[in-house]
């Protein structure tokens, strides 16, 4: 950060690093007040006028209706940052389920190894993530969407409505060949 203010570069944001660094014991809001609602992405749509505003935005209450792949979320209920989950499901994002917690903080999903002691600590979430990946590779059926339909053209298969995102299946001691128009990095891929 003091690089930042002594080469002038973020003169403009240097009341806001002077804030963060004179803050006795700065919380989250504070942070994201002094810091986050300018810095937190590209603009549009930064910076925010408040944090209030950033956290508005950024609520998954806006987003949940348009996830279009099966979504586990997990939250627990004393999360001191994620204090609002979106509960109940909106009927229009049939994709996601909301699992709750009654304890557990933020990202805060341990237990105490079986036969261990209470130091040996492991991450219980690895299980309902591991049943939920199951469950939707073999019991979930989703019904195919205009958007998904794909097409085989010239060998490669391929979205009808985005023709650059496609792949064609090649020996294992073949030449990977672009398709028509994929350059630089994508090339290949």
């Amino acid at each position: 950060m003091d690089d930042i203010l002594k080469t002038g570069k973020a003169d403009h944001l240097k009341p806001q690093f002077e804030a963060v660094v004179n803050y006795p014991d700065p919380r989250l809001v504070d942070m994201d007040e002094a810091l986050t609602r300018f810095l937190g992405g590209s603009s549009p749509p930064f910076p925010f006028p408040s944090a209030m505003d950033y956290y508005n935005w950024a609520s998954s209450h806006h987003h949940i209706k348009r996830i279009r792949t099966p979504f586990l979320a997990i939250s627990d209920l004393d999360d001191p940052v994620v204090r609002d989950v979106p509960y109940p499901i909106p009927e229009e994002a049939s994709y996601t389920a909301i699992v709750t917690t009654r304890r557990g903080g933020h990202l805060g999903w341990f237990q105490t190894r079986p036969g261990g002691r209470m130091w040996e600590v492991e991450r219980w979430i690895k299980a309902p993530v591991r049943e939920w990946l199951k469950a939707t590779g073999e019991d979930l059926v989703v019904e195919p969407r205009k958007e998904d339909a794909i097409e085989t053209v010239d060998g490669f298969t391929r979205l009808i409505a985005n023709p650059k995102i496609g792949f064609k299946e090649v020996g294992a001691h073949s030449t990977v060949v672009a398709d028509h128009g994929a350059t630089g990095v994508l090339a290949g891929l």
